[in-house]
C-alpha cells in the first residue's frame, strides 16, 4: 500500500517551518534596518525583505493550490493556509 499523505504532511511541514523562518528573518533585518547607518546595507536589506514579502506570496499561492486540489483539508493544510495569511511584520 502507497503511503502518500505522510508525505504530503512532510512537505506541508517543511513549508510551514519556511514561513515561521520568513517571519523570523523578516523582524531580524527590520530591527537591524532602525540600526543601520550604512546607506549600502539599507538598500540591501530592504531588497531582501522584498524578497522575503514575495516568497511569502509564493508559498500563499502553493496552500491554496493545496487546498483546493484537496476534497478534504487536513489541519496542516489549514495550519499552512493560517501561518500564509499571518503578515511578516509582527506588530511591536
Amino acid at each position: 500500500m502507497r503511503n502518500t499523505l505522510q508525505t504530503s504532511d512532510s512537505l506541508i511541514s517543511s513549508l510551514c517551518r519556511e514561513v515561521d523562518q520568513l517571519r523570523f528573518r523578516y523582524t531580524s533585518i527590520v530591527n537591524s534596518l532602525d540600526c543601520c547607518h550604512d546607506k549600502n546595507l539599507k538598500k540591501r536589506l530592504s531588497q531582501e525583505l522584498f524578497l522575503l514579502t514575495k516568497r511569502q506570496s509564493e508559498l500563499k499561492n502553493i496552500a491554496k493550490s493545496f487546498s483546493l486540489k484537496s476534497t478534504t483539508l487536513g489541519l496542516s493544510t489549514l495550519l499552512l493556509l493560517e501561518l500564509c495569511r499571518r503578515p511578516l511584520k509582527v506588530a511591536a
